[in-house]
């Protein structure tokens, strides 16, 4: 199993021979469309590759039903939302 990591702000590009990971975890997603860009990025030669969202803002809270019904999975930062929520708010997220 391997991972790649890629800012969905970035576009990176991804020669045939680099496709060869699982899973691709994007942190500061905050939208489906963070999303559906990376997917874009991957084509159809990157079809086979889980997208995993990383919550870790506020603002992607806020979008939390639109983000894990569009990623393959979510990896929860407790750390960097612990900057922005109160202590009581982050157990509950």
């Amino acid at each position: 199993m391997t991972w790649f990591i890629m800012h969905w702000r970035t576009v990176i590009p991804i020669h045939k021979s680099f496709l060869d990971f699982d899973f691709v975890a994007l942190p500061y997603a905050i939208r489906k469309k963070d999303i559906q860009h990376v997917r874009d990025v991957l084509g159809p030669t990157g079809a086979h590759i889980q997208i995993l969202a990383k919550v870790d803002t506020v603002e992607t809270l806020h979008n939390f039903e639109e983000i894990i019904r569009s990623a393959d999975g979510i990896v929860l930062n407790r750390v960097e939302l612990s900057l922005e929520l109160p202590a009581e708010k982050l157990m509950l997220a």
